[in-house]
């Protein structure tokens, strides 16, 4: 990517459309140098060629710096966060139409605001549910007092009236105290249930972070249960610096930054019990060797298999970072395999989820690295 051109730094997930096109944000770059939205679309030669679909900070009530899950719907609409700006500055959420005589439109969906009950910088991005309401997190904001006085972050609801309207729903203000978190991560991921599953950055019983659900009621609160507290050390590890992924039988997957057996992250996976327990369980330590990855900042996805994949902000053969495959043996436990060491010139600082297409080809972005030093988009083929 080349800053000032078309985007710089890009940080989300990639999502494909019907046709195989590529959507995904960067948090930097474009015309105004506040970010932008982009699509990649493959030639039948397989040449990929950008279109930009939005600049942010087109004037003081545009957003800036979009961050987190970027949403396709059926409809082809993209829906996402921003982290900043906005008509209060705290951030937006917004969403892309398609228009019938080409190019896309933006409506800002919501504004946040900097202090007070709302949240501010939205950084999870946003996810829907079955009736197309949106749910999302923001880092600070809030009521909590004891958050450097910025608030410990939110988890809100965006709902759709008939009229088009979105009308925001506080569901979980966090407190950073008495074992709650502090500061949402990236994605937020709903069980089939319609239980909502996090994580934050800091907070919980040790300070190393958790993760938590949120259960609706039926008077249409939002409850809030501490599935897990990071505390580091060995056997665990702290600092989720990403979203969470579930399997069909309810368990939650998920990453570290810190902390394991190396203190450089780990893969851990939780496992709901009788009672509303969760047993934790740590599946893989980076840094076992020089040439392994390290640190990472995004979240696992499944492949076709039930193998892992994710990758290392950091590491590998060159200390630029990795994607790696975690394939599950028969006795419980699971054996890393690296599928791709960065070199800098290939990227640098992978830090956002990774997309698989039906082939079994990997898609993802590096923050970094590159032709022109601001971040690539990467395809992994197996």
């Amino acid at each position: 990517m080349n800053n000032g051109v078309d985007g710089a730094l890009p940080n989300t997930n990639l999502v494909f459309d019907k046709a195989g096109n590529l959507y995904g944000a960067a948090d930097e770059g474009g015309r105004f140098n506040r970010g932008v939205v982009f699509e990649l679309k493959a030639s039948p030669e397989g040449v990929w060629s950008e279109s930009i679909l939005h600049n942010f900070g087109d004037g003081s009530r545009d957003g800036m710096n979009p961050y987190g899950n970027i949403l396709l719907d059926a409809s082809g609409n993209i829906y996402g966060t921003a982290s900043y700006g906005g008509l209060n500055g705290g951030g937006t959420a917004f969403e892309l139409i398609p228009q019938a005589a080409g190019g896309w439109g933006e409506v800002i969906l919501h504004n946040f605001t900097t202090r007070g009950s709302d949240g501010e910088y939205p950084d999870t991005g946003l996810i829907a549910d079955s009736q197309g309401n949106l749910y999302g997190g923001t880092l600070r904001g809030g009521l909590a007092a004891n958050c450097g006085g910025f608030g410990c972050g939110i988890v809100f609801e965006l709902v759709r009236d008939a009229g088009g309207k979105w009308t925001e729903k506080i569901l979980h203000d966090f407190s950073g105290v008495n074992g709650d978190g502090n500061g949402p991560q990236y994605n937020l991921a709903f069980d089939p249930s319609g239980n909502l599953y996090g994580t934050t950055l800091s907070g919980g019983s040790f300070g190393g972070g958790m993760v938590f659900e949120l259960t609706p009621t039926a008077k249409g609160l939002w409850v809030e249960t501490k599935v897990h507290s990071f505390e580091g050390g060995s056997g665990d590890g702290y600092y989720p610096n990403a979203g969470l992924t579930l399997d069909a039988s309810g368990n939650l997957y998920g990453t570290t930054s810190l902390g394991g057996a190396y203190n450089h992250g780990t893969v851990f996976k939780l496992m709901p019990g009788i009672g509303g327990e969760w047993a934790t369980k740590v599946l893989y330590s980076f840094g076992a060797s020089a040439t392994d990855g390290v640190d990472p900042m995004a979240g696992v996805i499944f492949g076709a298999v039930g193998n892992l994949y994710g990758n290392t902000s950091g590491g590998g053969t060159s200390g630029y970072g990795t994607v790696f495959e975690l394939a599950p043996n028969g006795d419980g436990t699971w054996t890393e395999i690296i599928l791709h060491s960065f070199t800098g010139t290939d990227g640098n600082y992978p830090a956002a989820s990774l997309a698989v297409d039906g082939r079994g080809n990997i898609y993802g972005t590096t923050e970094e690295g590159g032709t022109n030093l601001v971040g690539t988009v990467f395809e992994i083929i197996p």
